[in-house]
């Protein structure tokens, strides 16, 4: 699983909110460096992940797509 995008939202979005003149600026960025689970690190080849089949069978279809 890749990293999150830490440089984005901490330094290009910021700059694209001053550049707007009329959007707040986060007060805090939170990041793990990676996306985990239970405080474990998503891993497809470990089978620690969420299934887009598993979500779907515990889910109703529409919160499947908007995620």
């Amino acid at each position: 699983m890749e990293k999150d995008n830490i440089p984005f939202h901490s330094l290009i979005l910021p700059a694209l909110l001053l550049g707007s003149k009329q959007l707040h600026l986060p007060d805090k960025i939170v990041s793990s460096e990676y996306l985990t689970i239970e405080g474990k690190k998503i891993s497809t080849s470990l089978n620690w992940a969420i299934w887009a089949s598993e979500l779907k069978k515990r889910c109703c279809t529409v919160v499947v797509k908007l995620l």
